[in-house]
């Protein structure tokens, strides 16, 4: 699992199990009518709003990640050389998404960047 999903979760989960039932605590024994708006408003949007928001944010973070490794991995490169000498590119990407755990279009496109580099190299 990927551990930076861990802290939302954990975050999620216990806003889940204090601030939720506080709020319908308050909200059904000791609110004024003033209140009820937030005190509706923050469990609904605790329970059903929290994901989409943290779920992009999460998505970026991982992409970031294996940006950063592809970019500091020569063992990454040194294989991609070696199977790009043979012509063939789905091992290559096969290797990438299998070894960082990645879904294949985003492999795919890391290749085409790291097959760009290497090109890019081998010219100067």
């Amino acid at each position: 699992m990927f551990r930076a999903a861990l802290y939302p979760l954990l975050i999620w989960l216990l806003g889940w199990l204090t601030l939720v039932p506080y709020c319908l605590y308050l909200l059904f024994f000791e609110a004024t009518r003033d209140q009820y708006a937030l005190l509706i408003m923050l469990p609904v949007g605790w329970v059903f709003f929290y994901w989409p928001i943290v779920t992009p944010i999460l998505g970026a973070l991982k992409i970031r990640r294996y940006m950063k490794l592809l970019d500091n991995r020569e063992q990454l490169m040194a294989q991609l050389r070696a199977d790009y000498a043979d012509g063939g590119e789905e091992p290559v990407i096969d290797f990438l998404a299998r070894e960082n755990k990645i879904p294949r279009f985003i492999a795919r496109r890391l290749f085409h960047h790291l097959k760009q580099r290497l090109l890019t190299e081998a010219h100067q």
